[in-house]
């Protein structure tokens, strides 16, 4: 159409078309979806838990990570990428999220049973059965705006000793079963 004078915008605006006729004007951008940050820890050392962690919250293995919110309407996506092993024949190594000391996204505990957020797979026979687990949380309980908030993924075992980055088998040998590994736990703090 015709060429129109349009006014300018503020810093963070956008240009938006007014339909057929009409002169586009600058409005606010939508929020909303848009990632604010990004904190990952990343841990290479082999740690290990047993049966006699009584935090509740499992026992720490480094896998933390603290934010400071940006926002009171944020919410946060927690990203879980661990290789895991279970010492003990037929026992599973069970993660539990928290958030600021109390359990997060985990299940219903029963009895002595301590409910989890994800475990590794329950083998039978003897242990050091190696497996990578990977799990996610959208957290969407609001946290004040400028204050600080730790998630961890701590580990527990209902007995024996479960383990995170160990080898399978854990001699110099060519094997993959032989190899290291590293676990990462990432938080994006994502604008509602």
């Amino acid at each position: 159409g015709d060429p129109a004078y349009v006014t300018t915008g503020t810093s963070g605006q956008v240009l938006t078309s007014g339909g057929v006729g009409v002169a586009p004007t600058f409005q606010t951008a939508a929020g909303g979806g848009k990632v604010l940050q990004v904190v990952s820890t990343t841990v290479t050392d082999r740690n290990s838990t047993t049966n006699t962690d009584t935090s509740g919250v499992g026992t720490d293995v480094g896998l933390n990570v603290t934010l400071t919110s940006q926002s009171s309407t944020s919410r946060y996506l927690i990203m879980l990428n661990m290789g895991i092993i279970s010492g003990s024949g037929g026992e599973s190594v069970g993660i539990i999220l928290s958030k600021g000391g109390s359990k997060l996204a985990n299940g219903v505990d029963v009895s002595s049973r301590n409910g989890v957020w994800a475990r590794s797979p329950a083998y039978t026979g003897n242990g050091n059965h190696a497996s990578s687990l990977s799990a996610s949380y959208l957290d969407t309980t609001s946290t004040t705006s400028g204050s600080s908030v730790t998630y961890k993924a701590g580990l527990v075992m209902q007995t024996g000793t479960g383990y995170i980055n160990k080898a399978a088998v854990d001699t110099n040998t060519s094997s993959v079963y032989g190899s290291y590994t590293s676990s990462t736990i990432t938080v994006m703090e994502i604008e509602a």
